[in-house]
């Protein structure tokens, strides 16, 4: 069983482009909690975060052209949540 399931009702974000990256990230974080729930070596545990962390980074940067009520304080959000 997944860590996170996708639920279009409970998640989407009626943006086809973010949708299908939020979806992305849920199956990385998924692939990063197996990892932890398994006998995986260390190596291939930081090759899945340092993925995760990649590609949270550059969701960010699309995520932040777009244009939307709340958008300042989401913007603030990604730079506590990712310092960089």
């Amino acid at each position: 069983m997944a860590f996170i399931e996708w639920n279009d009702a409970d998640y989407s974000v009626d943006v086809r482009e973010i949708d299908k990256q939020h979806k992305k990230l849920v199956g990385l974080i998924n692939d990063y909690h197996a990892s932890m729930k398994g006998d995986i070596d260390k190596a291939r545990m930081k090759k899945l975060l340092d993925n995760l962390a990649a590609y949270t980074a550059a969701h960010f940067k699309v995520e932040e052209k777009f244009s939307y009520e709340g958008a300042d304080a989401h913007k603030s959000e990604h730079k506590n949540f990712l310092p960089m």
